[in-house]
């Protein structure tokens, strides 16, 4: 079975991927709602594939009762195929990376346990970046990026001076470490005298050559960066309606984010 890349469509380059033996079905709905960091893995996979896909977003508001029921954990995102639904992120990458030939995990069980440890270990630091998106002031926000940075400490002693995180070749665990370094990128732009990134010049250097890439930029959505901020001024006040020390940041935009839009390639 060929595939087909939903980046033609959008005028992108088309995937070079070759055709696959494994079953692939022939219709796959990502599940997810707009800022979630959880769906770029996902989306990345299906990019770097070459594989068709859409995106169905939802309100985590106001989920609807057909989600719930697909969604045992009433979280995105979910995959839907027409052999049945699968949820957990990590999950849905990896089933992405196992049906399609050229895999972005190692051969070697071991090493592919290495990875997947390293995965594991960077999506739990998402939990700490978003505690730094509700830091109350700068004492409080400098606090969670001394616990980031402590964390990404071990990334760093772990990364060479190759562009990704085993060498050359791009592997699910960059595609894990790419929301989390998005966010923190925004967020440093946002408060430069944090300083998140200024004992990390290896982290760094990945994060850039992480965002360049155009499997990263495809899973983010046109208006991303301006929805972000919005969040950040939103959902993150405080008690006494005063915004987060990162939301007092963020320059109210001219105009506020579409409430909708239709996805690239979805139809």
């Amino acid at each position: 079975m060929g595939f087909k890349s939903r980046r033609a469509a959008d005028g992108r380059a088309p995937s070079t991927v070759k055709p696959s033996a494994r079953y692939v079905p022939e219709s796959m709905v990502l599940v997810s709602h707009k800022l979630c960091p959880r769906v770029q893995r996902p989306v990345i996979a299906f990019e770097e594939k070459g594989l068709l896909y859409n995106l169905e977003y939802i309100d985590l508001d106001d989920k609807p009762d057909w989600f719930l029921e697909l969604s045992p954990l009433g979280r995105v995102p979910i995959l839907k195929t027409d052999e049945g639904v699968l949820f957990n992120t990590s999950v849905i990458t990896d089933y992405l990376d196992e049906i399609t030939p050229e895999p972005l995990h190692p051969e070697d069980p071991l090493e592919r346990a290495f990875h997947r440890s390293w995965i594991e270990y960077l999506c739990n630091i998402l939990r700490d970046e978003e505690r730094l998106e509700r830091a109350a002031d700068e004492s409080e926000a400098r606090r969670e990026v001394q616990v980031i940075d402590g964390k990404l400490a071990h990334v760093e002693r772990r990364l060479g001076s190759e562009t990704y995180f085993d060498g050359e070749d791009f592997t699910l665990v960059d595609a894990a470490a790419a929301p989390l370094l998005q966010r923190l990128h925004w967020l440093d732009e946002l408060a430069p005298e944090l300083g998140i990134f200024e004992n990390l010049p290896r982290v760094a250097a990945w994060r850039h050559a992480l965002l360049e890439r155009d499997s990263v930029q495809n899973s983010l959505v046109p208006d991303a960066r301006a929805r972000f901020e919005s969040w950040l001024r939103q959902a993150n006040a405080r008690d006494d309606g005063e915004p987060s020390y990162m939301g007092a940041r963020t320059l109210p935009p001219e105009i506020e984010p579409p409430a909708e839009r239709i996805y690239p390639g979805a139809p």
